[in-house]
């Protein structure tokens, strides 16, 4: 199985946490993610994504791209129960899965699985493959950043 994480884009400040939007950079900091790792995203066939509005706004970029529906999922918010995460992930059965939420999630999500590198800045992305779900059991595949200019 395998799992993308993405971290939203640059998001604006001055708002509810959960209301905070993407800023043009942060459009084009997913943007160019998704046409840097075109390859890798075209086989996700499920979008997961917090339910707040930067992170909302990162998947729905990705999904218009691949022609697919973002699912909010309440799990995913910055500071999330990983152990409630992680049992989804098994539930869920799903060969190809992207997840589009935040920090420290995404870094703890990267470090409990696989102990890889989870320092991800905005819209970077990682890409983690294992049999099963658990603690130490994945291998962390690569991590892209952003590298506008």
């Amino acid at each position: 199985m395998r799992l993308l994480i993405l971290r939203h884009g640059q998001a604006a400040a001055g708002a509810v946490d959960a209301e905070r939007p993407l800023t043009e950079l942060g459009k084009d900091e997913v943007r160019w993610m998704v046409g840097r790792r075109r390859e890798d995203l075209a086989g996700v066939r499920t979008i997961w994504s917090s339910p707040y509005v930067r992170a909302l706004e990162s998947a729905r970029i990705v999904a218009d791209s691949l022609g697919l529906e973002v699912h909010e999922q309440p799990l995913l918010v910055p500071n999330a129960r990983m152990p409630e995460l992680v049992e989804a992930l098994r539930a869920a059965d799903i060969e190809s899965l992207l997840l589009v939420s935040h920090q420290p999630l995404v870094g703890n999500l990267v470090d409990s699985l696989s102990g890889g590198n989870g320092a991800l800045g905005t819209a970077s992305l990682t890409c983690l493959e294992s049999d099963i779900w658990a603690a130490g059991c994945c291998e962390q595949r690569w991590v892209e950043h952003v590298r506008l200019g």
